[in-house]
């Protein structure tokens, strides 16, 4: 796990905030540059310092993917995740769907991708950055069975936002066939073999970079302070919504 302590800095030319940062001297030929320096997308600096934090977590749960060894999943794990595609697709534009005409075309060009073996092309950005999301790293036999998965909810996801569309707002039925998220804590805990302390990576951490004491100091709290909110002290059970909430 990477721990990120720095701020959002202010792009020189046009204001806007960023997010930096050096990528350790191990991980750059996997990662394939020094840096990374991603836009925050805005000027406003308590708006920028949560986005970075956002950002924080997302790069070290990647790089920490990089070096992690893959597992693979079974159906019901596949079906979990899938389920994530669904939702997230549904929930976005459930308010909103637009026309019913829109979702026809998705269900169609899914529909296609699936019969061209091109699913691939068509969703598998979305798959790579819900396992990232979940903090797994799977085997090409995993991936291609939860593309294939994926796309069957998204043809789903279609078929339901093509009924809002048309104003039928009636009881989702498909959210019940999804299993929970909860099923693949076997695997993610399977992937990153042991536990590991919080506390243990902030000095690590200190000892690597040698801040000042007063910087040790205000960390080891933060640190402290998130093992009282979590109610545990193992750093390989913290997720993203942990970090946001």
């Amino acid at each position: 796990m990477v721990l990120a302590m720095s701020r959002p800095s202010k792009h020189p030319a046009t204001g806007i905030y960023q997010f930096r940062k050096a990528v350790p001297l191990d991980l750059r030929a996997l990662v394939g540059k020094s840096e990374v320096k991603v836009s925050l997308g805005t000027r406003d600096v308590t708006e920028a310092k949560r986005l970075h934090a956002e950002m924080a977590v997302k790069v070290a749960r990647e790089w920490q993917l990089l070096t992690a060894p893959s597992t693979e999943l079974n159906h019901k794990q596949i079906t979990a995740l899938a389920g994530q595609v669904y939702r997230e697709i549904v929930e976005l534009v459930r308010d909103e769907p637009g026309p019913p005409g829109t979702w026809f075309h998705v269900e169609r060009l899914t529909s296609e991708a699936q019969k061209a073996g091109k699913l691939e092309q068509w969703i598998g950005g979305t798959v790579d950055t819900v396992l990232a999301s979940n903090g797994l790293k799977v085997g090409s036999y995993s991936r291609n069975n939860l593309i294939e998965a994926s796309g069957m909810a998204m043809v789903k996801a279609a078929q339901q936002l093509h009924r809002n569309a048309t104003g039928d707002y009636s009881p989702d039925t498909n959210l019940a066939s999804f299993p929970p998220l909860t099923v693949l804590q076997a695997s993610t805990s399977a992937n990153t073999g042991q536990s590991l302390s919080l506390t243990a990576l902030v000095d690590a951490w200190a000892a690597e970079t040698k801040p000042v004491d007063k910087t040790i100091y205000s960390w080891q709290g933060v640190i402290k302070s998130l093992v009282t909110f979590l109610k545990h002290d193992d750093a390989t059970k913290v997720t993203r919504d942990d970090i946001i909430r």
